[in-house]
């Protein structure tokens, strides 16, 4: 597949050929379609001013389809479903959390910028 890979501070992203994603047994695969490199990418490129690292796949904001489903994995997905992508991954265990407002969680981790 291919993917925008973050090289270096100052350099633009570099779009390579990747090896395709395997799914564990309690993950899907999808086909990224549409990907938008947002501000906080470019951050990450011209300034340095992210977690990102040298060599990470950049891109949080996507849709596609799914194209694999691992044997374990919940919630009926099926090959060909079409989805996109919630970046933000919430710890589940501040005060924000506990009442319900993930969007505000004090831990929270953005795919594509901070894995």
């Amino acid at each position: 597949m291919k993917a925008a890979v973050f090289k270096e501070v100052g350099k633009p992203l570099a779009i390579e050929k990747v090896a395709d994603p395997t799914p564990e047994s309690n993950e899907l695969v999808m086909k990224v379609c549409y990907c938008g490199i947002c501000g906080t990418d470019l951050h990450a490129t011209r300034e340095g001013l992210t977690t990102a690292e040298c060599g990470q796949i950049l891109g949080h904001e996507y849709v596609g389809e799914i194209v694999e489903v691992g044997k374990e994995t919940e919630g009926g997905w099926q090959v060909g479903d079409r989805v996109c992508a919630m970046p933000f991954i919430a710890c589940g265990r501040c005060p924000a959390c506990a009442t319900g407002h993930f969007f505000e969680c004090q831990n929270k981790k953005v795919s594509g910028v901070d894995d």
